[in-house]
């Protein structure tokens, strides 16, 4: 038995090697995501590009995600803590998750996110 993190936080067991590493999602969820840029950088652009790419892949549209640039809204960035870019944060379903640089690892985004289980 492989231990595992279902989205909402709990956690169960995995019955077989087989489902280790799968995504674990309900169909009728709504995943809402912050991405932390600054400007139209070639890393911020990057980032978004994974990520898009990532999202739509894993989440099939089930997913909102809003962009923030830090250099024009330095308060938001402040209020969440954010202190490096680009930086992904899971804002709902709970628990949340945070994942900083240009997200090219999917297996590791979607792992710190909790929407896979274990490798």
């Amino acid at each position: 038995m492989y231990p595992y993190t279902k989205p909402e936080g709990k956690a169960e067991t995995c019955p077989d090697k087989k489902q280790a590493g799968s995504i674990m999602l309900k169909e009728s969820t709504m995943y809402e995501f912050r991405l932390y840029v600054v400007g139209r950088t070639p890393k911020s652009i990057m980032a978004i590009e994974n990520l898009k790419k990532l999202l739509e892949g894993a989440l099939d549209g089930h997913y909102h995600l809003e962009v923030i640039d830090v250099t024009a809204n330095p308060e938001v960035a402040e209020k969440d803590k954010i202190v490096a870019t680009p930086t992904l944060t899971k804002v709902s379903p709970g628990p949340a998750g945070k994942v900083v640089g240009d997200l090219s690892n999917k297996d590791a985004v979607l792992f710190a996110l909790g929407l896979t289980t274990p490798f």
